[in-house]
């Protein structure tokens, strides 16, 4: 509009970006498949940027199981190769014996598992690269992009598992769009992989805003704030969010939270997916914006 202050149209592109990001689908839950998988996740030696994954898997059987990382990752168009940031990859049996396996191709790991009824694999993921699209890891934060982080096994991509974070221990917070397991300190559920891998993980310090909408949870995780108008911030997000529910008539997820690092009035990269967008606050002032995670 003529005339427009700068920073009313900065506050008017950003009001319209958030009624986009507010408005994911989530599915419902299904019944879940037979076996159990369940990720432990490790961050307590964070300066080293390795994160430590065990992948244990019961009931899943086969004479051979190929454990593949992504060469994707949910609303980042753009081939990836997380695979080549793995080390370490060990297979066992319910009884600690090692399992044998090849590597088939740059992505793929065969173990040969001989129809075992318990199976855990551990590797180590090197994570130090910035960007919204990929694994970081140091002594200030940790952030889990999923596609980077969490094999699956190949036919099985519709099966349920959990995810448990151990934090760094300096760190208090645990900030996804994953449904908690109640009575698990940082465990989660995800209803299959494509859910898995549509939710980020922000693990740290970082300061979390929440308000609610017709009672789901809303959540805002914000790393290093600054000067931060925190109350206005939130009321506006939650008149977006209420005017997108008046347009599409219900809230279709449980909850839902963005990710946010310091910036000022201007945006910047980001991806939204199901239950989470990782993307620059609007509301910041007194810093240069960085790369969003």
């Amino acid at each position: 509009m003529k005339g427009s202050h700068p920073m009313a149209k900065n506050r008017s592109r950003l009001i319209l970006f958030f009624l986009v990001l507010f408005v994911p689908l989530v599915p419902a839950f299904g019944q879940n498949p037979e076996g159990a998988m369940a990720f432990t996740v490790s961050t307590e030696a964070p300066n080293t940027h390795y994160y430590h994954v065990l992948f244990r898997c019961n009931q899943i059987k086969g004479e051979t199981l190929d454990f593949k990382m992504p060469s994707w990752t949910p609303g980042y168009y753009w081939i990836e190769n997380f695979a080549k940031n793995v080390l370490n990859f060990r297979a066992e049996d319910g009884n600690g014996a090692a399992l044998t396996w090849e590597k088939t191709t740059k992505n793929t790991w065969r173990v040969k598992s001989d129809n075992a009824p318990s199976i855990t694999v551990s590797y180590d993921v090197y994570a130090f690269t910035q960007s919204v699209a990929d694994p970081f890891l140091d002594d200030g934060r940790g952030y889990i992009s999923p596609a980077g982080i969490f094999m699956y096994i190949d036919g099985y991509l519709r099966h349920p598992a959990t995810v448990t974070v151990i934090p760094y221990e300096k760190w208090t917070k645990v900030s996804t769009g994953l449904d908690p397991v109640k009575g698990k300190p940082n465990t989660f559920f995800a209803e299959d992989f494509d859910v898995l891998y549509d939710c980020p993980v922000l693990i740290g310090n970082q300061e979390v805003l929440s308000f609610d909408v017709q009672g789901i949870p809303h959540s805002v995780a914000i790393e290093n704030p600054g000067t931060f108008y925190r109350e206005k911030f939130i009321a506006d997000l939650r008149r977006m969010v209420e005017a997108g529910v008046a347009v599409i008539g219900e809230i279709p997820y449980r909850h839902y939270i963005t990710s946010s690092r310091s910036a000022p009035l201007r945006s910047s990269p980001s991806i939204t997916t199901r239950k989470t967008t990782r993307t620059c606050s609007g509301y910041l002032k007194g810093s240069q914006c960085t790369t969003n995670t």
